[in-house]
């Protein structure tokens, strides 16, 4: 008898109310960040804001029970992140950053993870039961930006422009997952959800002040059975290995900053989407 699993019974508690974007400057003014209020201490994301708990019935024999991984699968689908910088003044230029296309990033739906997580897990599993046969499970995640506030403009003697526009997009598969040893993911239950970050910031005397927070934290599906159909998803669902989520994208951070275009573009002149009063 081998292990059977009620997919169709597995309970996926979300609590996703504590997630509130928002973001914060370095000390040193250097970086704007994004994050989700709760979990961050002022300097690092330290904590989850949005989790899940989950159960699911299972029975077979106890030692293919005993050797039955539970946990939960990620994927991260990055969709848009740009960066908009201008001078003080009109003849100092305007930079534009786009981090999620080529050649920075090449590939945009991506397994996601905590740095020691092995294959093909976001978080290792941790043995749990609860009530009536159930094997229990949880989760949490914390995405964050992080955007340098300033950049020598290439096109105008390196003069240095200012960050006034930045916004990041991506969407979060996360699966309910069960894994025998040999065996491929059973993929039981899954939910999706999005969070945008999205800030303009205005200049005063020399320093970066926080303008308008138009970001947003939304739960795009409820926990629904099964593996996530989209057709973008399955060849990560096939074969849920390799670098993850966090790695590729400080690199394509990184090449996005040092490179050129379609990436990066110095110009000289400023975006016509500059505020009159965006520095003073």
């Amino acid at each position: 008898m081998a292990v059977q699993i009620a997919s169709s019974q597995a309970v996926l508690t979300i609590n996703e109310a504590p997630a509130k974007p928002d973001s914060q400057f370095s000390t040193n003014q250097t970086f704007l960040f994004g994050h989700l209020t709760t979990g961050w201490n002022g300097n690092d994301w330290v904590a989850d804001a949005i989790t899940c708990n989950a159960t699911v019935p299972v029975s077979g024999p106890q030692n293919e029970l005993d050797a039955l991984e539970l946990g939960f699968v990620q994927i991260a689908k990055a969709t848009t992140f740009k960066a908009f910088y201008a001078g003080r003044k009109r003849s100092e230029g305007g930079i534009a950053l786009d981090y999620f296309v080529p050649p920075a990033l090449t590939r945009t739906v991506l397994l996601d993870a905590t740095k020691s997580a092995r294959d093909p897990w976001y978080r290792n599993p941790t043995f749990a039961t609860a009530a009536g046969g159930r094997r229990a499970a949880d989760t949490g995640d914390h995405p964050g930006m992080v955007v340098r506030t300033s950049l020598e403009n290439r096109s105008v003697s390196n003069v240095r422009n200012f960050l006034f526009h930045c916004f990041m997009d991506r969407e979060f598969f996360t699966i309910l997952t069960a894994l025998e040893p040999g065996g491929k993911p059973n993929y039981i239950a899954h939910f999706q959800w999005k969070v945008r970050y999205e800030f303009r910031v205005k200049w005063r005397a020399g320093r970066a002040a926080l303008l308008v927070n138009q970001s947003s934290f939304k739960l795009l599906k409820n926990p629904t059975t099964g593996r996530p159909p989209e057709t973008d998803l399955q060849a990560v669902l096939d074969a849920p290995a390799g670098e993850r989520a966090n790695s590729i994208g400080k690199r394509a951070e990184a090449a996005t900053v040092t490179g050129n275009k379609p990436n990066r573009s110095d110009n000289e002149t400023r975006f016509v989407t500059v505020p009159e009063d965006f520095w003073l």
